[in-house]
């Protein structure tokens, strides 16, 4: 099973910048027929596993999720998993034990929107520091609805 999933996160590293087209045909090729054997071991093996132990658990959650698992390979723009999230949404869940320190519901809203604010900037390909900077330097100047909007990472220019 460990040599099956390396094959496929292999193939993604070789289509890793390709155009959407060539990872279609690519993950089509390559990919879908691991899977297929992927699906034919869990078939196999699901029943002589109790599924109350781990690995048993595991196969279960596997079979009964495998159209959205195996969807990735009919969708170009789809990862094999959900590490990027994994990665964006680490310090909300880091910072989500000192929330619980929040002087008050007001202080938790504005770490909220901080938060928020910070991960919409690495979003837009800016260095939260710099945008901040930015952000604080110009936000005085801004007396308008639409002079607040174009201070908005995804309305300003990464530099």
């Amino acid at each position: 099973m460990l040599n099956f999933i390396s094959a496929l996160y292999k193939i993604e590293k070789e289509v890793k910048n390709e155009p959407p087209d060539i990872i279609y045909q690519q993950r089509q090729e390559k990919s879908k027929p691991i899977l297929d054997k992927i699906k034919q071991w869990l078939e196999q093996h699901q029943p002589g596993i109790p599924p109350k132990v781990p690995l048993g658990k595991a196969i279960s959650y596997l079979h009964k999720n495998w159209d959205q698992f195996a969807r990735y390979i009919d969708e170009p723009f789809l990862s094999i998993d959900n590490n990027v999230l994994e990665r964006q949404i680490r310090p909300l869940a880091v910072g989500r034990h000192n929330w619980l320190f929040s002087a008050s519901e007001a202080g938790a809203q504005a770490t909220a929107a901080f938060y928020s604010l910070v991960a919409t900037c690495k979003l837009n390909g800016h260095k939260p520091y710099h945008y901040l900077k930015y952000l604080f330097e110009n936000l005085r100047a801004a007396k308008t609805d639409d002079e607040l909007r174009a201070l908005l990472p995804y309305n300003v220019e990464p530099s």
